[in-house]
């Protein structure tokens, strides 16, 4: 919690923090003192909150005289302090706290993150330090965060919290935080299939879509999945996978190769000979390269012996493929 102890040693250390920093940090810092002046109002916390105002773009009037002051009068309002001095000079300042952190705000273009409220804040709950300005940019980057991680209710709670303090933020927190986690498990199932982890894969897939019906999963990632699958000797487990991969991006060599292995896996010779031939064609018609032609040679020697009633993909042929 931010006790009165800790919010007073705040205003202590913020004025030589405001004066020598880096001016990313000013923003921080005077939202710092506006909430140590707003919770514990003090000499200190008052010396904070002007020090950060005069850095700001536009200055608040100060208090400051190089000389004796020698008259000091209200305003009618009793909002403004006017002040005489034997230096020759007069200044009007605002003296009462909340006037000081509303022309604060005035100054400032945002409030603290989420981040920042939590590292000195601690555990109380975030608020908006001024009204007007929007709250931290770094809340939806938490809840996807927490989405991602399978903590659905507290990436929920997040960004239920983040509605009401900012009322123009349209998402539904439900929706938002199933899309975040279906990426999250579409991530996952990318690293499975890579890893050879089928099942696991389909099952993270599976898992993505069920929390967004809406999720586009990729032909690229249909075609990984395709391929890993079918060199773990797998191929009728992801041939739905292969064919997904074939309707989103028919023309794609890479992914009838990928079809073509898992058709004849799956005995599908005419299918085989068929998506083999496709790569054979569009492999032609690349850049020459030794790699090129080493896979133009393969697969005409695999379309050879599938025609021949062979089948060219025994344990060792797709250990080879596997480490190519």
């Amino acid at each position: 919690m931010y006790s009165k102890g800790s919010a007073q040693n705040t205003a202590l250390l913020l004025p030589n923090c405001l004066r020598n920093q880096n001016p990313t940090l000013l923003g921080r810092n005077t939202l710092l003192a506006v909430e140590a002046m707003r919770r514990f109002p003090s000499l200190e916390a008052d010396q904070s909150l002007r020090t950060g105002a005069a850095l700001l773009r536009r200055e608040l009037a100060r208090l400051a005289h190089e000389d004796v002051v020698y008259h000091v009068a209200f305003s009618p309002d009793g909002k403004t302090l006017a002040t005489a001095s034997a230096d020759k000079t007069a200044r009007l300042s605002l003296w009462q706290p909340e006037d000081m952190i509303t022309a604060t705000c005035a100054r400032l273009n945002r409030n603290l993150t989420l981040a920042e409220w939590r590292q000195y804040l601690g555990d109380e709950p975030y608020h908006k330090t001024c009204a007007d300005l929007p709250i931290g940019s770094d809340f939806l980057n938490e809840g996807r965060k927490l989405a991602i991680a399978g903590k659905l209710d507290k990436a929920m709670a997040l960004l239920r919290e983040a509605r009401t303090l900012e009322p123009s933020l349209t998402f539904d927190p439900i929706s938002e935080t199933h899309k975040f986690a279906a990426a999250g498990r579409s991530e996952k199932g990318k690293a499975l299939a890579k890893d050879g982890k089928i099942q696991e894969a389909l099952a993270a897939y599976t898992q993505a879509q069920h929390l967004d019906p809406t999720l586009k999963i990729s032909a690229k990632d249909w075609n990984s999945l395709c391929w890993n699958g079918s060199l773990a000797e797998q191929a009728a487990t992801v041939m739905d996978a292969c064919q997904q991969a074939v309707k989103l991006d028919p023309e794609n060599g890479n992914i009838r190769d990928s079809h073509g292995l898992a058709r004849a896996l799956t005995g599908d010779t005419k299918g085989a000979i068929e998506d083999f031939s496709f790569y054979v064609k569009k492999r032609k018609k690349e850049k020459k390269s030794e790699a090129n032609e080493l896979r133009i040679e393969q697969r005409t020697q695999w379309i050879a012996a599938l025609k021949a009633g062979k089948n060219p993909f025994d344990a060792g042929t797709l250990n080879a493929i596997r480490d190519q």
